[in-house]
């Protein structure tokens, strides 16, 4: 029996007669126990052996019904958003090789391949950034090693009750709260997208404990009537992440929330590297989770422990490493060459919002015959400091912890907020 087989049977022996609400108004840890078994036992009649079983459907209860059902059946599990265009879910099936195909509504579909010799716990693929979604085969062992790890950083009980934002086919959204306080007994409830989620903020005020809300769920909040009424302070813990938090860290700590920045990569199961912090203008993704090493291989973090299977894992962003507190300074293909020199945008992005009066900034590249690629800032003020002045102390803010080499050629002010898509394709060009 697999490791994920038998957490799943400790899991379900411990809740089958709780009675508390769980994931949605109308079902009980008791009524969730009751679908799972159930769904083991169809999985089990429709297909003896272990395999990889695909599930197409929606981020809801039904989602977490089936991964805990192929996990007692022995099998992998496949995660397929229902809302992928036809041929990539097809090109999904084949790359992991599904040997079932399931459905929200209860259909099982049997595809007719066999089963791989190792069987992962689960198969994800990563977003695509770098070209082609690669496939992410992941191990019990590496699983619950992110989860034992996510559970001890933020502190979740059987009493938290956890808020759901982010989608399940997000590999953050699985595994920094939703498989973590599945395990430790906690409540969890799924919140609507979009505008629903200040709806749900504002009528369940103080109820609920933990939270994701990465940088454009924040900003969509803050640009709603009722941010300040929102009662994120009450929360024990909100986790963000991304290349850029700094704007959202800065407004969340506004309304004294307690806020975690998550590094992690779906490749190692998302919740490698944490930190609570205090000063957005000085973010760091914090220390590495127990049986973690973190090291800085040519400028690039290297990651080995449980996670990774053992093994090195190369993550492709660029870190430096001080004092066992890791900083990311982005991916090592979004870096300029500044002649033989290499510049990383999020690193002076995070250098500028540093100085007092700067609301936001980007950083892009601009052709330039003699060094091949320079810097150029765009800064947006927050309107307290006059242009003129701002642009001088930001330049004296780079030159002094940048070095004139590093530091941008230009610095363009402006008093409206950043168009993101524009600025990404002047940093391509």
């Amino acid at each position: 029996m697999n490791q994920p087989s038998q957490r799943v049977k400790r899991w379900l022996r411990a809740r089958r007669s709780d009675r508390r609400i769980f994931l949605s108004p109308d079902l009980s840890f008791r009524d969730f126990c009751a679908r799972v078994e159930a769904r083991a036992e169809e999985l089990l009649h429709s297909h003896p052996r272990p395999t990889i079983i695909a599930y197409r459907g929606a981020s809801d209860a039904s989602y977490l019904v089936n991964l805990l059902a192929c996990w007692l059946h022995g099998s992998g599990f496949l995660p397929i958003d229902e809302k992928l265009p036809e041929a990539e879910q097809n090109r999904m099936l084949a790359a992991a090789g599904a040997g079932l195909l399931t459905t929200a509504s209860g259909a099982i579909l049997d595809l007719g391949k066999k089963a791989p010799r190792r069987i992962p716990a689960i198969v994800l693929f990563t977003s695509g950034s770098t070209g082609v979604p690669k496939t992410v085969p992941l191990t019990g062992e590496q699983i619950f090693a992110a989860l034992a790890a996510a559970i001890r950083a933020q502190q979740i009980q059987s009493r938290s009750k956890i808020l759901l934002s982010l989608s399940l086919f997000h590999s953050g959204g699985l595994f920094i709260q939703t498989l973590p306080g599945l395990f430790a007994g906690a409540l969890v409830r799924f919140a609507p997208s979009g505008n629903g989620l200040e709806g749900v903020l504002l009528e369940e005020k103080g109820r609920f404990t933990h939270t994701i809300l990465v940088p454009p769920q924040v900003e969509l909040l803050r640009r709603g009537k009722f941010w300040e009424k929102l009662g994120l302070s009450r929360f024990r813990c909100i986790v963000t992440g991304s290349a850029d938090i700094t704007r959202a860290a800065r407004f969340l700590l506004q309304v004294k929330a307690r806020v975690m920045n998550v590094y992690g990569l779906t490749e190692t199961c998302s919740f490698n590297v944490w930190t609570w912090v205090k000063n957005p203008n000085q973010i760091q993704a914090g220390r590495a989770v127990a049986g973690l090493k973190i090291r800085i291989v040519k400028n690039q973090v290297v990651l080995q422990g449980k996670l990774t299977g053992g093994k090195q894992f190369r993550t492709g962003d660029s870190g430096v490493l001080k004092s066992g507190l890791l900083t990311v300074n982005g991916r090592l293909n979004e870096r300029m060459k500044v002649g033989a020199l290499p510049v990383y945008p999020a690193e002076i992005e995070r250098v500028i919002l540093e100085v007092s009066g700067v609301a936001e900034c980007k950083v892009v590249a601009r052709s330039n015959q003699l060094l091949g690629q320079v810097p150029v800032a765009v800064i947006v003020s927050d309107g307290s400091r006059a242009p003129v002045e701002l642009r001088r102390e930001v330049r004296q803010h780079c030159h002094q912890i940048l070095g004139r080499s590093r530091s941008p050629l230009q610095y363009r002010i402006r008093t409206r907020a950043l168009l993101r898509g524009g600025h990404e394709k002047a940093r391509a060009s």
